[in-house]
């Protein structure tokens, strides 16, 4: 009698493995991205979200916690979904690369991002902000689409910086960044 071993795919499942180990999954807004002012000087939509996440140190603009929010009601299901995209992965036992798997993953928690930065709730605008940006933008957080345009994934692997597809072209036309820190 002679036993035989069959790879049925775990060879390459493992050496897909190896090559996302240690692979970090962000999701924001990252630097690099602009919007235009009305100075005409381009504004860093992180440094905007982040006041609105925070509030502004001299509280004319209130806490609209954007990111912290779609964290905190999305995290079981986020994690569910990573447990789907693994067993999937596992499933095709590395036909699919491991980095497409991070990669759906992360657009699935970004576009819940996308989603809570539209629905909020949040505190309205001030009548000084209406009366500026005009009556047909009334909605926080979503004046041009800037911030919500910009908020996608990355995948950092070995310290260098692979940003996942937009869904769009950047409303600023800048390319998304790579490289190292």
């Amino acid at each position: 009698m002679s036993t035989t071993d069959k790879d049925l795919g775990y060879a390459r499942l493992l050496q897909e493995m190896k090559k996302a180990n240690g692979a970090i999954l962000d999701v924001g807004i990252f630097d690099g991205e602009t919007q235009p002012a009305s100075d005409g000087e381009p504004l860093s939509v992180a440094q905007i979200g982040a006041v609105h996440e925070f509030g502004s140190d001299d509280g004319r603009v209130p806490r609209r916690p954007w990111m912290s929010t779609a964290v905190d009601e999305k995290r079981s299901t986020w994690f569910e979904r990573f447990d789907r995209f693994r067993d999937r992965f596992l499933q095709a036992r590395g036909a699919i690369p491991f980095l497409h798997t991070l990669t759906a993953a992360g657009e699935f928690c970004a576009s819940d991002v996308r989603l809570k930065i539209t629905e909020g709730p949040w505190k309205e605008k001030a009548p000084a902000t209406l009366a500026r940006e005009g009556q047909r933008f009334t909605r926080p957080l979503i004046w041009l689409g800037y911030m919500r345009a910009v908020v996608r994934s990355r995948i950092v692997m070995m310290g260098v910086r692979r940003m996942t597809p937009k869904e769009a072209p950047s409303p600023g036309g800048s390319p998304p960044r790579q490289g190292g820190r």
